[in-house]
């Protein structure tokens, strides 16, 4: 039987202390077939990963109570393969490959390009699904 996580909307949850970006992305991501979630603190974004079980976070670099950064290894420590793309108006090469190297899937520049965007995010949940069924297969074979 599927589980009823895979087959349900895609889940995206946006931590970003903007409300303006919030607004944006949400009525656009919407738009587009995804269900969005909003944290607006660092701290409200590792709480929605727990309980909201995103299928992508999509996590602002600067925020007022805690970096990106630091927001990018708690949600490793709880989850090591929810994919999760850091946003920021102010990137760097520099930023760039240290938010790779902490496990960040991707470095968005703001203003973001939307149909760019959309297909990096369709890709990395396709993928993400796709992993998860087959690991359900294997599960019901071995049984």
């Amino acid at each position: 039987m599927p589980d009823p996580a895979v087959s349900a909307k895609p889940k995206i949850l946006i931590v970003d202390d903007d409300p303006d970006v919030i607004f944006a992305m949400t009525a656009f991501l919407e738009d587009h077939g995804y269900e969005v979630i909003a944290a607006r603190s660092g701290l409200e974004g590792v709480q929605r990963v727990e309980l909201d079980r995103p299928d992508l976070v999509l996590l602002d670099l600067m925020m007022p109570d805690r970096s990106g950064m630091d927001v990018l290894s708690d949600i490793r420590e709880r989850d090591r393969v929810l994919p999760v793309f850091m946003v920021t108006a102010f990137g760097s090469i520099d930023v760039a490959v240290e938010a790779l190297k902490r496990g960040a899937d991707d470095f968005i520049q703001k203003p973001w390009k939307n149909e760019q965007l959309l297909v990096e995010i369709s890709q990395v949940i396709s993928k993400r699904r796709l992993e998860t069924e087959n690991l359900q297969l294997k599960r019901a074979l071995k049984q």
